[in-house]
């Protein structure tokens, strides 16, 4: 595997990166994420949190599909079941994001995916049903 060619210096400096990338694109700064992503660009379709990570920025970016396939791909570079349960989780939680202002019907069903998952992440899951609350006390706005 990819992690298994890198030292231990090296894979803590990819992942270090990535990190930094991700924090960027969820808090909106998607240049710099993009600055941060481009320098680990080698091991994207080999490490699956940088792919995923790649995913998320393209879906913040509103392209939807590219981001999407990214992500599927990040889940079958996955080793673990729970790697792949949690990027699948995420996806959905940034599709319902994405969803929620277009087809909120589709947005709910992304992040109600999300909310019941059981064997991700429970902080994904809560981040989803918070998103479901805030999404139906809109739609009783209206």
């Amino acid at each position: 595997s990819y992690s298994d060619r890198l030292g231990d210096s090296a894979l803590q400096d990819v992942r270090l990166i990535n990190n930094l990338a991700f924090g960027y694109a969820e808090m909106g700064r998607l240049v710099e994420a993009i600055s941060c992503i481009s320098k680990v660009s080698g091991a994207v379709h080999k490490d699956p949190y940088i792919t995923a990570t790649l995913g998320l920025i393209n879906l913040r970016k509103g392209r939807l599909e590219r981001g999407e396939q990214l992500y599927r791909d990040a889940v079958l570079l996955a080793r673990t079941e729970y790697d792949k349960t949690r990027i699948k989780q995420k996806l959905n939680v940034e599709l319902g994001r994405a969803y929620m202002e277009r087809d909120s019907r589709k947005g709910r069903g992304f992040l109600k995916k999300a909310a019941e998952e059981r064997r991700g992440e429970s902080a994904l899951a809560k981040q989803a049903s918070r998103m479901l609350t805030d999404l139906d006390s809109r739609l009783r706005a209206k």
